[in-house]
C-alpha cells in the first residue's frame, strides 16, 4: 500500500485502511512505512512523513500510536547505525 502511495500520493486509500486497522496495528503499519523508505532515496522519505503527519493531523492516527510506531524503528537503527552512518540523517527526514 505504502509503494502505491509513493506512487501517486493519494492519501484517501491509506486513511480507509489505517482507520479499519486495530490500534496495535496501527503501530506496526507506521513502524514498516518507515522502515520501507528509511534507506531509499529522500523523496519516499519526505512523502512519508508527510503522509504521517497527515495521518496524524486527520486523527487516523494517535501521537501514542506515532511515538511507539516510531520507537520500534529507533531501535533497529541503533543496529543500522554501524553500516548506515547516515541512518539518523533519514530518521530525521521522515520526521
Amino acid at each position: 500500500l505504502i509503494e502505491i502511495f509513493l506512487e501517486n500520493k493519494d492519501l484517501e486509500p491509506i486513511c480507509q485502511y489505517v482507520s479499519s486497522l486495530l490500534p496495535n496495528r496501527v503501530v506496526d503499519f507506521i513502524n514498516s512505512s518507515i522502515c520501507l523508505v528509511l534507506e531509499g532515496n529522500p523523496q519516499n522519505r519526505d512523502s512519508v512523513g508527510e503522509l504521517l503527519f497527515q495521518l496524524v493531523k486527520k486523527k487516523f492516527v494517535k501521537i501514542d500510536q506515532y511515538k511507539d510506531g516510531f520507537s520500534g524503528v529507533v531501535e533497529k537503527c541503533k543496529n543500522l547505525a554501524v553500516d548506515t552512518p547516515l541512518i539518523w540523517n533519514n530518521v530525521g527526514e521522515i520526521v
